[in-house]
């Protein structure tokens, strides 16, 4: 009878292989327990990569938080403009901050930020780094964190490799970010 593959066996077996790229093993450790990762209460995993502490999470079955634990260059949270979003704006109770590039204003919410300092930071470069990220839910830049939370088809073929591509561009983001002066000094709206 064949083992039917559940969304959790599959995300954890994701990780496995992903803690193998992260972390390669040398032909004397003992190879590590795939069903470890099976007894974990959530399919998680914390590693070290360039010598910066990473996290990979799934939060659902296509749903992967990926973070760097590091200081980013401001507080803020970025999103897809939804529907609901877009009818707040017009109606002006929205509390976005534009930058004034249409098309990535229609795209992206961005919040906890002033709008001098998001002009600054989402220039053309930031921009292109983040529209490399896509498909992703949203991004946010935290106090010891820089985090996104990206849609990872896993059955569809979201591999590891795409997962260690993604954390190699949020850390190019974070590097592009820390390189531009704020005029409000990352303040909070």
């Amino acid at each position: 009878m064949p083992i039917k593959v559940t969304e959790s066996l599959l995300t954890r077996r994701f990780l496995l292989s992903l803690n193998m790229l992260l972390s390669p093993r040398h032909p004397e450790e003992p190879p590590v327990d795939p069903a470890a990762f099976d007894r974990l209460p959530r399919a998680r995993l914390v590693g070290e990569w360039q010598g910066l502490v990473c996290e990979f999470e799934f939060l659902a079955a296509d749903e992967l938080r990926i973070a760097l634990k590091l200081l980013p260059a401001a507080h803020l949270h970025l999103r897809r403009e939804g529907r609901a979003s877009r009818i707040l704006g017009r109606l002006g109770l929205s509390r976005e901050v534009r930058i004034g590039e249409k098309e990535f204003d229609e795209r992206y919410l961005i919040q906890n930020i002033t709008q001098k300092d998001a002009r600054a930071l989402f220039n053309p470069r930031v921009r292109r780094l983040v529209d490399a990220l896509e498909p992703f839910f949203n991004l946010e830049m935290l106090d010891k964190e820089l985090r996104i939370l990206k849609y990872a088809p896993l059955r569809e073929g979201y591999e590891p490799a795409s997962a260690l591509h993604d954390l190699e561009a949020l850390f190019e983001l974070h590097l592009a970010t820390r390189a531009v002066d704020l005029p409000d000094a990352g303040l909070k709206r």
